[in-house]
This record gives C-alpha cells, structure tokens and sequence, in this order.
C-alpha cells in the first residue's frame, strides 16, 4: 500500500489515503492488485466527474442510494454501512459524528458538489460502538456480504442501542444492562424489564404514581414505551442519563399468566427485539412477575439519599454502601450484589435460610 500511495499520492490529495483507496477500490470493483498495474487509468478514475451525487442529488451510486434509503428507514439513527473494511458515515451525520468523537473528515467526491464521509476500520467496531452508544445514539449496522467475486450485497444486520448491547466488553461490570418497557392502561401501568446479557425478564404491575420509584429500583439503560408516556418521566430520564425509545406495538392476546397491562409492557421488549436484533435473535427467559410484597420498597428519595449505589457529591459508586461491601471476584457476582442491594428481601424465612447457609455458627 506504501508503493501504491506514493504512485497514486499526486493524484489523490485526501487524508488517510490507505482507507480512501480500499474505499474507492470496492465501490469502483477494482482490485488491489489492478490498481498497481496502471496508475494512468486510475488517474482518469479519479479526476473524473463520477455518476454519483449526495444522497439528495439526482443518479445516486448503489450505496449512497442504499444509504438514504435506510436514513428514511431509521429516522434518528446513526447509520453504518460497511464499505471493503471500512464501516462508513456520510453527510450530516458524519459531520455530527466527526465532532463529537473528534475524528477526521474527509469529502466524498461528487457530481453536484461534496458530502462529508467519516469512517473507522471494520476491526474498531466494539471501541465506537461502545463511545457512541454511551454519547445516547442509536446505531444502525449495514454489513457487506460477498455473494461471489466482485459482487456485494449490504444489508441491516442490527439496531445498536444501550439497552441492546450484549458484548461483555461494553457492558458495565458491576450492574445490569436492563432494557425497559411501559405500557398503561387507565391508572395502573406495566413495566416489564430485560437483562440480554443473561436473559433475565421481569415485569411487574403497579399504580401509576409508583412509576418512578419502580424505575429507580430496576436503573434500566433505556426505555422503550408510547410517546405519550415520556411526559411522567422526562424529569427521571434527564436525572439519570437513560434513553428513551419511543415505539408503539400492537397487542395480542398473550396466553401467559400475566394481566393485561403486564403482558403489554412485555409484548413492547418483543417486539422492539424482533425490529433490532434481525440477524441473531437473541435468547431470554419467559417473562416472570416480579412481586412487590417479597421485597422492601424503597421509593426514589429513600434510595438517593441512603447512598445504596451511588453518592450524591460525585454520582459515582465510591464511598457508596455498594462499595464499602463490595468484595465480589466476577462481574456475575457484582450484578447480583448490586441488583439485592436495590431490591432488599423483606420476608423473613429467605432471610434466615440465607444466614443458616453462609454463617450456621
């Protein structure tokens, strides 16, 4: 590629020339390996006008024309479509993406004009997925499939949002990753609550003014409910940094043994699964209900001001109750400590059971 850059360098004069080559090779179907043979024919290539414009133009390429369809198709989404090995960003959104991770930008060659395009190689997936999501966007991936040589088909792959995340190494060690759903009906509302990383699914049905400390007991990464839910916890999500993820699903007769509310807020997670997760469905459990008498309920203010999990100086987890008993060796066991320490047992009999095991002197 050094060979190749330095033939090719007075007629390309964009930064990082090694992507901008593997880039215009694969849209251009054009070997490595060709492009080494004759440089004068790559010159015309290049200093051409190609047939491709932005993505509002007239006479788009295939994978710009791809790219706004699937903008239209994922309103609010940051969208990655894979390009040789490179996962590329175009527009405004490369724009927006560019400043927020203070990445370089480079101008895509057009017909009518330059669309900005930004872009990280296949192998960094994990380290921008992980920047991104924790800056509250939601990803698109668009992956590239050799159907034979030469020939490439892309196609969505996955929805990436916070509450989705499953790879051990964006996941934080010491709490679950809960993906939460609402559904109400006259005064009482459902929540129902999923772990994807262990599969664990809960829900539960409570009155409409416990909806808060609810949330603040399970401390989901983001919520998925009807819009018209947002108003009662706008205060609860800016507080707590959690995402909100409007969608609306429709209901069916569940034959679980759930009220009507409950089965609601779990058809939501379902169906929000089915629209993200679309090539890998993922596995969890049968949704089980969560009752509210076997635990202590501690209301938001409780919580907050007892410092279970977090201090209120710093927002972190030093100098919390969690950390001064914290002595687990897995991120497993960090979990569990940290999801019993939210919601205390308040019945006697597990009480005494668990002392007979762990101290019978």
């Amino acid at each position: 590629m050094s060979i190749l850059s330095r033939r090719l360098g007075r007629y390309c004069n964009r930064p990082l020339l090694g992507r901008a080559i593997r880039s215009f090779a694969t849209v251009e179907r054009i070997s490595i390996n060709d492009l080494f043979k004759d440089t004068t024919a790559i010159k015309s290539r290049i200093t051409r006008k190609p047939d491709v414009v932005d993505i509002s133009g007239k006479m788009p390429s295939p994978i710009m024309r791809q790219y706004g369809e699937l903008m239209e198709q994922y309103p609010g989404h940051v969208i990655l479509i894979q390009v040789g090995d490179f996962y590329e960003i175009f527009g405004e959104q490369a724009e927006r993406v560019a400043l927020l991770l203070e990445m370089g930008i480079t101008r895509s060659m057009k017909k009518y004009g330059q669309a900005a395009m930004t872009g990280f190689p296949v192998r960094a997936l994990d380290n921008y997925l992980e920047r991104l999501v924790k800056l509250g966007e939601r990803l698109v991936l668009c992956q590239q499939f050799e159907l034979r040589p030469g020939v490439f088909e892309r196609r969505v792959t996955r929805v990436v949002t916070r509450g989705t995340l499953t790879e051990e190494g964006l996941l934080e060690g010491q709490r679950n990753n809960y993906l939460a759903s609402i559904s109400k009906i006259e005064d009482q509302v459902g929540v129902a609550w999923l772990d994807l990383s262990t599969g664990a699914f809960r829900c539960t049905e409570l009155e409409g003014n416990n909806l808060l400390d609810c949330l603040t007991r399970i401390g989901p990464a983001e919520i998925v409910a009807d819009e018209s839910v947002l108003g009662h916890i706008a205060d609860y999500l800016r507080h707590h940094q959690v995402t909100f993820t409007p969608f609306s699903s429709i209901f069916r007769q569940s034959e679980k043994e759930l009220s009507e509310v409950e089965s609601r807020a779990c058809q939501i997670i379902e169906c929000y699964l089915e629209k993200t997760q679309l090539e890998q469905k993922p596995y969890f459990e049968e949704p089980k209900r969560y009752l509210g008498n076997e635990v202590l309920m501690l209301d938001a203010a409780a919580v907050k001001s007892l410092e279970l999990i977090k201090t209120n100086a710093t927002g972190n987890k030093e100098n919390s109750l969690l950390s001064t008993i914290d002595l687990t060796l897995t991120s497993a066991g960090a979990r569990l400590l940290t999801e019993r320490i939210r919601k205390n047992v308040s019945l006697t009999d597990p009480i005494s059971k668990s002392i007979d095991k762990h101290c019978p002197d």
